[in-house]
This record gives C-alpha cells, sequence and structure tokens, in this order.
C-alpha cells in the first residue's frame, strides 16, 4: 500500500499546469484554422490593362529617314521657330513667281496697254486768261470785269439754313455738386426787348413742385427781363414738375 502514493505523485497536478495545457491547445487549433484558411482562398484574377485612348490632335509629322534633301529643307521650314511677323523671304520678296512676272517696280502690268485720258502728243488744256497783277494790294479788291474776282480762293458759296429763332435757353445743374440735369430752349418765351445778359436762378424743388418763386442769383441788368423770366419758370415752364426734389441752379441765356 505504500507505493500506491509514488505513482500518483508523478501526475501533473495543480491549476498552473492545466493552464498551459489549454493555451498549447488554443494555439494548436488557431494556427490550424489559419492555415486552412490560406489554403482556402483562390487566387483573383488577373486585370485586363486599361489602355486609355489617344487624344485626337492636329499636328506636324517629322519625316523619316530616307527622304530627298529637298522634302529634308521643306521640313525644317515648317519647324522652323522664327515668328511670322519678322521679315522672311515669304513674306518680303517673293521667289516663286512666273517666268512672265518681271520684277522690276512698275513693270508689271506691261503686258496691258494703257488707256489715256489724253493725247501725249497733243495735250490741250483750256486755261483762263491772263490777269494783270494790280501794283497795290487794294486793288485787287476792286470790282472789274469779274463781279466777284476773289471767287474760288479757298471759298464757296454754300446755302445757309437760317437758324430757328428761339427765346432763351435755360440750363439747370444740381447746387451742390454741378451735375447737368436739364438743358432745353424755353418755347414761347418772349423776353422784353433790348439787350440783355445772361441770368441766374436758385430754386428748391419738393414732391409738390416748386417751393416758392425762384430766388435771383444773378442779374441781367434788366429788372423787366429779371421778372419775366421769374413767372415764366413757374407759371409757364413749369419748371417744378420737370425736376426731381433737391435744390437747383438755373441759367438763362439769350
Amino acid at each position: 500500500m505504500s507505493d500506491v502514493p509514488k505513482v500518483f505523485a508523478g501526475a501533473p497536478q495543480g491549476g498552473g499546469d492545466r493552464r498551459i495545457w489549454l493555451m498549447a491547445g488554443a494555439g494548436t487549433l488557431l494556427a490550424a484554422v489559419f492555415v486552412l484558411w490560406l489554403f482556402s482562398r483562390s487566387p483573383a484574377p488577373p486585370q485586363a490593362a486599361v489602355r486609355s485612348r489617344p487624344v485626337p490632335m492636329v499636328g506636324l509629322t517629322r519625316l523619316d529617314s530616307g527622304t530627298t534633301d529637298e522634302e529634308v529643307r521643306e521640313q525644317a521650314e515648317l519647324f522652323d521657330p522664327t515668328p511670322l511677323f519678322l521679315p522672311t523671304r515669304w513674306n518680303v520678296q517673293p521667289q516663286r513667281l512666273s517666268m512672265g512676272v518681271a520684277r522690276e517696280s512698275g513693270t508689271a502690268f506691261a503686258a496691258f496697254d494703257p488707256k489715256l485720258l489724253f493725247d501725249k502728243d497733243a495735250l490741250a488744256l483750256r486755261f483762263p486768261a491772263v490777269v494783270a497783277t494790280p501794283a497795290r494790294p487794294v486793288e485787287a479788291l476792286a470790282v472789274g470785269t469779274s463781279p466777284r474776282p476773289l471767287l474760288g480762293l479757298g471759298r464757296v458759296d454754300r446755302t445757309v439754313d437760317p437758324l430757328a429763332a428761339r427765346g432763351a435757353l435755360a440750363e439747370v445743374s444740381a447746387a451742390g455738386t454741378g451735375e447737368p440735369v436739364l438743358a432745353q430752349a424755353l418755347p414761347g418765351a418772349a423776353a422784353p426787348a433790348g439787350d440783355w445778359a445772361p441770368l441766374e436762378f436758385l430754386v428748391a424743388v419738393n414732391a409738390m413742385g416748386l417751393i416758392g418763386p425762384p430766388q435771383l442769383t444773378h442779374s441781367s441788368g434788366n429788372e423787366a427781363v429779371d421778372g419775366y423770366f421769374r413767372a415764366f419758370l413757374a407759371e409757364n415752364f413749369r419748371l417744378g414738375a420737370r425736376l426731381r426734389p433737391g435744390v437747383f441752379r438755373v441759367c438763362i441765356g439769350p
């Protein structure tokens, strides 16, 4: 009976040995699964190479070997980097003209007969009679055989239409900026007789029209003319209905 404990004493005992065996078994199982996964995976089929389509373009193609000297020369001229606006034998002096065309200036149309308007041998031109030069310049203004002796000296008679009569011209500009707003002839304006200088008014306009009568800032030198245009702008011309709200300078001239 004393030998039985000795036999069981060599067997693995305790939780530490059991844990080692479990980890070894799990590692072996994972290695086996990994090997089976490698053998079960099939290789992917090779993909065909995608070729890019060439972009269509227009250009010059160099000649191959075995070309003639004339072809080589023409190829060099085509690939010449000289700008086209510089003088070349193509745009300055043509070289490939036909044999019947002369190169001297003035002889290109030698084959065509001229069409003359006057005879070379009997050229008949009618000149006016010779006029004696006056002794003094003032005598040239005297009326002689011709009633208009100076006609033709850079002056000709033209029919000129008379200008339309107008009473006055009004120019309206903004008082603050000087921006032109209105420039119009005053229809029906008939200023009192006599000479008068340009005059100027200052007007204020709101949405209803003029704010009071125009204020005279520069007189024409004639009180009758000043009073006439002050009333004409407000009553006849209705300046307030033609302008936007603001302050304006009104200049009136003949």
